[in-house]
């Protein structure tokens, strides 16, 4: 993130920690530099309930459809290449643009490999990412 000269970042790390039929349980880290100063924060579980059976988007009008691609990619998570789905989305909204871009592998738990996402509105631009970087006993 940036303001004004300022460079600041952040890290965060997701971890599963129990996944059954009816919630999940990420942990949390995070770790941040601010005005080159590092500080860590103490980790945060959060448990996620389930809450469908299987998501159905609303009617939108057809202007607003988003416009979805799906392919195949392959990507490395530490020294394993992992075959993923890949699912990219554009869409642009009341004159905000949106695009995102998520990687699935029935290989790793909870199946999320890599998801990128950009959006911009009214001159302000945000990208988020999240990737895999291990799993297994760590």
């Amino acid at each position: 993130m940036r303001a004004g000269e300022n460079a600041n970042a952040q890290k965060m790390t997701q971890k599963m920690v129990e996944l059954t039929d009816e919630k999940l349980v990420i942990e949390m880290t995070m770790a941040m530099e601010i005005e080159g100063k590092s500080m860590d924060m103490p980790a945060n579980r959060m448990e996620h309930l389930k809450q469908m059976d299987e998501y159905k988007p609303a009617d939108v009008p057809e202007e607003e459809k988003p416009v979805v691609k799906e392919g195949e990619e392959t990507l490395t998570v530490g020294d394993k290449k992992i075959a993923c789905k890949t699912t990219e989305t554009t869409s642009k909204i009341a004159g905000s643009a949106y695009w995102s871009k998520i990687w699935m592998s029935a290989e790793v738990p909870g199946g999320l490999v890599k998801m990128e996402h950009k959006s911009e509105s009214a001159g302000m631009k945000v990208t988020t990412s999240s990737v895999l970087e291990a799993w297994g006993d760590k």
